[in-house]
Order: C-alpha cells, then structure tokens, then sequence
C-alpha cells in the first residue's frame, strides 16, 4: 500500500489536539529520531536572525525527495503538528517510504513563531485566535522576502535545501483563521483534486471554491489553484508580492513543483457556494465602504497610540495589512475598478466570502498588533491597549455574526493537511512511488 494512497488504509490519526509550541515540537522530533536510529535524523540547515537553529527532520534515504515546511507564518500552527504526524507515519510504516526521502523543516521562522501566542483554546471562540496575534511584516517573512528583494537567512536556507536535495515536490503548510480548505500549486498535478475532494469529505471541511489568495490563479476543480502564465497577475495590485519570486519558485530550476496546504480554524459552507449573486457590484461596494471604515477607525487609535507604543516587530508587522487596506477597497469598489479583474465581474456567494473575511481579518489583526505593541506598564499605554483590545473583541463578534462559523476540531486539521501532502507526493513522483 503507498503512503500517499487517498483511501482508509492510510489516513493519518493524529494524536495531538493543539497547536504544539516551538520547543515541544523540537522535542517530540528529536524523540522520534531517537526511536527510529538511522531511519530518522534531526539535523540543522541554518540559523534564525536571532540566532536560532533551523531544524530538518528527515525520515528515509532516496534519490527521490519531498521536502515540506512548517511554520513559514506564525499565526498558521497547524503545520508543526502535521510534520510531526508526518514523520511519526512514515517512520513507524518504513514501508511507505518506497524509496522517497522526506525532509520535514519544523519551523521556518522561529523566531515569529515565538512571539505568536497559540492560546490555550482557540477553538472556544474566534477572538481566542487573534489574542496573542503575531504575523511578521510582508517583507519579515521567509517565503516571501525573496520577492521584496530582502535576503533573509531563514530564506537562504531553505533556498540552499532546495538546491542541494533537489525535491521533485516541496509543499509549504498553512492555515487560515477563517475560510474553506484549499490549495495552491505551481504546476497542476492531475488526480490531485480527487484525493483532496475525498480528504476533505472525510474532516468535513468545506472547499474554498474562490479564495482571496488565488482569486487569478487558474482553476483545475474545486479548491485547487494553479499558477497562472508570468503574462498574468496572480496577486491583487494592492498585494505587491509575487510567487514566481517567493521560495515556492525555486524548484522550477530542476523540474520540480511547489504546493501550498491551506485548512481553516473557522469555517463556514459559503466557502464553498459558487451560486452567483444576485448584484455583484452592491456586494462590492458595500465591502470597500466596510473595510474603508473600518480601517479609519484602526488609523485613529494607531494615531493616537503609537507615540506610547513600543518600537519593534509589532509594530513593524502592522505596515503590511495597513498598507494593502485602502487600495484592496478601492481596487474592490465597481466605480475603480476600470474592468481590471475579470475575477470580480463574475462574483458568487464564495468569493463575496471571500473578500468579506479580509475586510473584517485586516482591521482586527492591526488592532491585535497594536495590543500587543502596547504591553508593558504605564497607565496611558494600559487604556490604549484596553481600547485595541475591545476592538478586537467587538469586531470578532460582527465577524461572526457575519457567518455561520463552527470550529474546525484541531484533529480535523491535522488529517486533512497531512491526506493532502501525501496524495500530492504519489501523483507528482517522477516514477511512481
């Protein structure tokens, strides 16, 4: 039975049920390498700009490579725990590997991932995902750097990885606090949308048929997005990054492919209807007129706070959705947009979701930035910080009363992602697995 093969046989039970912090997934990985002799090694590809070692857990010798990442962003936890479940498969099933080496990176950006407090229920409500919010700035993380024209050692090691083992596929593993499941692939890989149609069944997460992050990639099914041709953005104009040159790209230059896993905290069916709206352009105005508004509220408190606020990564991580804020809504306003994206001239009920989820997702993440920009002592920067914390509060309240959220069980997560990784690694083998 291959490792990969979307049926029973092989899903992964997972046996964490939350989000595992930085040391216990070091610890957990050096445990298994220390169960498994030889099969598995834990081993260190570079550093962290703080100084921290970038760890790669490898289970398996082959010319044939996997390689897959965790903790590229750190607000999206999920991957720690999948890389661990990974590991702990294929090394208990040796079977499995059927010649294929596997190279699991636990934590792309440590350093970010310690400063993102997982909670200890973010299950209980949706204001319990953004306490504690950290998310670097645009240019701050290590996928994307490259495509700001920042060099990162995080970045470089990754890069160097790629070009020393030479995997025929890398997948990044992300999450999204609210939304469906999908993914993101820089080559289609055929037969792919059934084994992730048939995962996603079985955790009953909903397919993201429209999601802002590949709303102009091209389709092949539900939820699977393909890069489109270099002639064509794959970004809104406000988002200025670019995945032909992000660390995704990098294995084009030995024939090789990248794929993005995104699974939900929150979800909701919406995510999933592609029924046309009634009225499109209503629909769009009223969401630029919302994020607009909601984004002068957030620029009169940070007015107000910053001189109180400390200098450093919060408050530098607040620039990247600040600055996409006013231009997405009037890129999303019918009367700017000058026919420049087909995309929202065919708006449905899942990508009126899907732009919907930002204009509430921005405002609270700047507001939670800002909470976290504001702690220490002083009675000023104490009332300041109270009033960035009601609006996260308050706007996580409206967020969900926008939707009909219900909780992705963490398991569920787990399962989906992992089912996912190893379909993709079957059907993208050079020779079969």
């Amino acid at each position: 039975m291959n490792a990969s093969t979307p049926d029973a046989a092989v899903e992964i039970q997972p046996t964490l049920r939350r989000a595992p912090a930085p040391d216990e997934i070091i610890e957990r990985a050096g445990a298994l390498a220390a169960e498994h002799p030889g099969l598995v090694r834990l081993g260190v590809i570079g550093q962290s700009r703080a100084g921290e070692p970038l760890r790669v857990l490898s289970v398996g010798e082959g010319e044939r490579r996997v390689l897959v990442t965790a903790g590229a962003h750190s607000n999206e936890q999920v991957g720690g725990a999948a890389v661990l479940e990974l590991a702990g498969l294929l090394a208990g099933r040796p079977e499995l590997l059927s010649g294929t080496a596997w190279d699991f990176v636990l934590c792309l950006d440590p350093d970010a991932s310690r400063l993102a407090d997982a909670g200890p229920a973010r299950e209980t409500g949706l204001a319990s995902v953004f306490e504690g919010f950290y998310r670097a700035a645009g240019e701050e993380q290590p996928e994307w750097a490259p495509s700001f024209g920042v060099r990162m050692p995080e970045s470089d090691a990754l890069l160097r990885l790629v070009r020393e083992r030479r995997p025929y596929l890398q997948v990044s593993l992300h999450g999204v606090d609210v939304g469906g499941t999908f993914i993101q692939t820089t080559k289609a890989v055929p037969g792919l949308g059934a084994a992730f149609a048939a995962s996603a069944r079985r955790t009953g997460i909903p397919v993201e048929s429209a999601s802002y992050d590949a709303f102009f990639w091209d389709s092949d099914g539900p939820g699977v997005f393909v890069l489109p041709p270099a002639d064509r953005r794959n970004r809104f104009e406000a988002n200025i990054e670019d995945a032909r040159t992000s660390t995704w790209y990098a294995p084009h230059a030995h024939g090789g492919r990248t794929l993005i896993v995104e699974v939900p905290e929150w979800t909701d069916e919406r995510f999933a209807d592609p029924t046309p709206l009634d009225d499109g352009p209503a629909a769009l105005r009223a969401t630029a007129a919302f994020l607009r508004s909601r984004t002068r509220t957030v620029t009169a408190l940070l007015k107000e706070a910053e001189p109180h606020a400390a200098a450093g990564p919060f408050l530098r991580a607040i620039t990247t959705p600040l600055a996409v804020s006013h231009p997405l809504a009037d890129e999303w306003d019918p009367k700017g947009q000058r026919d420049r994206h087909g995309a929202l001239n065919h708006m449905t009920r899942a990508r009126q979701a899907s732009l919907e989820t930002i204009a509430h997702r921005l405002p609270i993440r700047i507001s939670a930035l800002l909470a976290r920009a504001l702690e220490g002592p002083g009675k000023e920067r104490e009332r300041l910080r109270s009033r960035a914390i009601g609006l996260v509060h308050h706007w996580c309240d409206e967020f969900a009363s926008a939707f009909d959220l219900r909780a992705v069980p963490f398991a569920d997560q787990v399962a989906h992602q992992g089912a996912t990784v190893l379909a993709a690694a079957r059907l993208t083998a050079p020779d079969g697995v």
